[in-house]
């Protein structure tokens, strides 16, 4: 991926309790370190229309044709809601989980058994997942789609740390400065 592509880091509002409860879900969108746009909609807490509403986000979006890069800062937002990568990926978008520490995926799956009962197709998006190579860059974690250049890693990082302020912010009256 070349620099200069533009990302779409994505970010949940604080989880809602109750059954079918909606989360904001705050999009932003940035080229070399400067933001282009925000993108915002909803998505179920613990549900599995995560994937979708991003899709639909940035394909309704002015953006379409030039965000190349999805921004998650773990697989799952609003709770459990399990990003699928792979409907991401089918519809042409490469994706980067950007954490600042080493992610265990078995703790994931222990919480959705908790929670959801045996719920084998969001524990088979989490080991999908998993089996993506986990690169470190820094402070970072990365898992990627595709090689990303080193320059790339702080811009995903404030894109994504951006989006986390702005759905809390909003969600809250209040917005806190870290992920």
């Amino acid at each position: 991926m070349k620099p200069g592509a533009r990302i779409a880091a994505f970010s949940s509002g604080p989880i809602k309790r109750g059954s079918g409860a909606k989360v904001l879900l705050v999009g932003v969108v940035s080229k070399q370190g400067q933001v282009e746009g925000i993108l915002s909609g909803r998505i179920r807490t613990d549900g599995d229309d995560s994937a979708r509403t991003i899709e639909g986000l940035v394909s309704g979006s002015r953006f379409r044709d030039q965000v190349k890069i999805v921004a998650l800062n773990g697989v799952a937002l609003a709770g459990l809601n399990v990003v699928d990568l792979k409907h991401l990926k089918s519809k042409g978008y490469e994706h980067v989980i950007l954490t600042r520490s080493r992610q265990r995926h078995s703790l994931l799956i222990r919480a959705i058994r908790l929670n959801k009962g045996r719920n084998t197709n969001k524990e088979r998006l989490v080991r999908e997942q998993a089996e993506i190579r986990q690169l470190r860059a820094g402070d970072f974690y990365i898992r990627a789609s595709t090689a990303l250049p080193k320059v790339m890693v702080r811009e995903i990082y404030e894109a994504l740390r951006l989006s986390h302020m702005i759905s809390n912010g909003i969600s809250t009256g209040e917005s806190k400065g870290r992920i």
